[in-house]
């Protein structure tokens, strides 16, 4: 199965692993000073998978809730750094927000993650 992409209108739908788009979606987020925030829960004590995985949860628990119907796969995503099959989505991705990702992979990622994506574990929180 290889990467998917398709054209509905002005939107390109693509496949996209979820450990980017946590990325694309963290790095996005204004992060200020939240009163509400318990800071006994520290995501930084959490790996990166396992921080990807709670973000992974979290989307489908609301495309469940919302009635989202979103195509799902484990894949190859199209990636230099992430040379493994991993979780992907199909959603609309703008290709500069994926490469600004792909970049933020290449600066922290000393070679290619491939298997289990262990090499993943080390990566910081994208804030």
């Amino acid at each position: 199965m290889g990467v998917v992409a398709k054209q509905s209108g002005s939107l390109l739908f693509r496949s996209i692993s979820f450990s980017n788009l946590s990325v694309v979606i963290l790095a996005w987020y204004e992060w200020g000073e939240d009163p509400g925030l318990d800071f006994n829960l520290i995501p930084e004590d959490a790996t990166f998978r396992q921080r990807a995985r709670w973000f992974r949860m979290c989307l489908q628990q609301f495309f469940k809730d919302q009635g989202v119907k979103a195509g799902k796969a484990t894949l190859r995503p199209p990636s230099a750094k992430l040379m493994l099959h991993i979780g992907c989505v199909s959603c609309p991705a703008k290709p500069e927000k994926i490469a600004l990702v792909e970049q933020w992979l290449c600066d922290q990622l000393q070679g290619r993650c491939i298997s289990q994506g262990k090499a993943l574990d080390g990566l910081p929180c994208a804030w």
